[in-house]
């Protein structure tokens, strides 16, 4: 704050900067210490990060791994003591979760979805694919763009599904719709989406409607615990929604999506998942600031819970490195448009969210989280599932590495 620059390197340009606008701040985020109070003095402004914050993450783990004795802490407080203590800038995000009612009701969940999925489609735009693809995308190769990567995506859920025309086809979590238009435009498939956000259904339909697909495709404002079981579907697809169910939650979802679905159907979902063991935590800005009510398990308990309902896991795969690629790409559409990206969200938002994705690709960088791709089948031990290989899902010659 005083003008001092200490440089890490002397033999290359610095990935990244770290800039200390307050002379409180420091003092701060040590008496007493806390998470959020570091990530809080970030999104305030009291502390900037220019330049690669992935990097700035990993080197901030790295200093944080080796633990100090207890000289060396007693050492560290009188240094921090005769830090200042006068303050600056202590704004935090306007915009905070309101967490009322229990965790994971119909109401609850409602408000946590709105809060996240309706900041505004313009500002998801900024950022986005063209087609407002809200999930890992899947690449063919690292340098393949974002847009085509998530094109990909698409068509390997609709191939691993064994889509037909005339068949019927329930989104759960559906988003913009963008999947559900894909699967009615290129195979014929009539379509239901379900979201909780209305600004996400509004545009869809929308979308929908201007593409010519209204009589294959709707997307309606429902909780999947609000769907008839009377109506069953050939298929159901779940895209990176479960995180939003609740670990207590998962057993009843997994039951009453085989409720929907027809027998012999097939049903897909695509998940986040975290480590098996203790390392990870979910972030504490991110259930204040970003995503309430987020909840991850690990890929055994999603498993272990479906084969609960009587489904057959007929497919899995990792898609840990096309996450990885996928958050490093809207990191960088967001960074590119922060001028845009304030027009519709304040400057410590834009920051929550930065934050948020630089987190994301370290998650999934360092394995401490998992995302897959799974294949579900209704009527395990009363038919096979009706393939011998996976041909139908990646034809032609094989990918490239």
């Amino acid at each position: 704050w005083e003008g001092t620059t200490v440089s890490a390197r002397k033999d290359a340009a610095p990935a990244f900067h770290v800039t200390i606008n307050d002379p409180g701040v420091i003092r701060d985020m040590f008496f007493p210490p806390g998470e959020l109070k570091t990530t809080e003095s970030f999104f305030s402004g009291r502390i900037d990060i220019t330049g690669d914050l992935i990097c700035a993450i990993e080197s901030a783990q790295t200093m944080l791994l080796p633990k100090l004795n207890l000289p060396s802490l007693f050492k560290m407080l009188r240094l921090v003591m005769a830090l200042p203590s006068a303050g600056g800038r202590t704004s935090t995000p306007r915009y905070v979760a309101a967490e009322r009612g229990q965790e994971h009701s119909l109401q609850r969940d409602k408000e946590s979805v709105s809060f996240h999925y309706d900041v505004s489609n313009d500002f998801y735009s900024l950022w986005l694919d063209p087609r407002l693809v809200y999930s890992g995308a899947y690449f063919d190769h690292r340098d393949q763009s974002l847009a085509d990567a998530q094109v990909n995506k698409m068509d390997v859920l609709c191939r691993s599904l064994r889509l037909r025309e005339g068949q019927s086809l329930l989104d759960i979590g559906c988003g913009w719709g963008s999947f559900i238009m894909h699967a009615a435009k290129h195979y014929g498939v009539r379509c239901l989406g379900v979201t909780l956000s209305k600004e996400q259904a509004a545009f869809a339909n929308k979308r929908i409607a201007e593409e010519g697909l209204s009589s294959l495709c709707t997307v309606e404002v429902k909780d999947y615990r609000e769907l008839d079981t009377r109506t069953t579907f050939d298929r159901i697809t779940s895209i990176e929604m479960l995180h939003h169910v609740g670990g207590d939650h998962l057993q009843p979802f997994f039951t009453t999506v085989s409720a929907l679905l027809k027998d012999q159907g097939l049903c897909s979902f695509i998940a986040i998942t975290k480590k098996d063991g203790p390392r990870f935590h979910n972030p504490a800005f991110a259930k204040k600031y970003f995503m309430p009510d987020y909840h991850l398990v690990t890929i055994g308990e999603l498993l272990r819970y479906a084969e609960q309902a009587r489904f057959e896991i007929t497919d899995l795969e990792s898609l840990r490195e096309h996450y990885y690629l996928t958050a490093r790409h809207w990191l960088t559409n967001l960074e590119q448009n922060h001028d845009a990206a304030v027009t519709y969200v304040d400057e410590a938002v834009h920051r929550v969210w930065r934050l948020s994705f630089a987190l994301m690709a370290f998650g999934f960088k360092t394995n401490l989280l998992q995302f897959y791709r799974c294949v579900l089948f209704k009527g395990a031990g009363k038919h096979f599932p009706g393939t011998l290989t996976r041909s139908h899902v990646y034809p032609g010659t094989p990918r490239s590495e």
